[in-house]
């Protein structure tokens, strides 16, 4: 039952990645709606914030991916092994 359970730090990898992703997406909608301040070298908070949460999430959803697929290789923990590895993009 333990190896099923994913950790803390599982489940933080994961919502960093989904944070991360919804960055992306907001970028890329952004983008092609033309709004202000994604095509143009205007600054806007939208843009600023989607950008941020595209790459920092993106940046701290690797770290975290790393420690929880390596920590569940250690505990025995298949969830947070799948976790780290979609975290990291594999």
């Amino acid at each position: 039952m333990n190896a099923a359970r994913r950790s803390t730090l599982g489940t933080i990898a994961l919502l960093l990645t989904a944070i991360s992703v919804l960055g992306a997406a907001a970028l890329l909608i952004g983008d092609l709606v033309g709004a202000a301040g994604f095509a143009d070298e205007e600054s806007s908070t939208l843009a600023d914030t989607s950008w941020l949460s595209f790459s920092l999430g993106g940046i701290l959803a690797l770290v975290t991916g790393i420690a929880a697929w390596l920590l569940g290789r250690n505990r025995g923990r298949s969830a947070d092994i799948q976790a780290g590895k979609i975290a990291v993009g594999r």
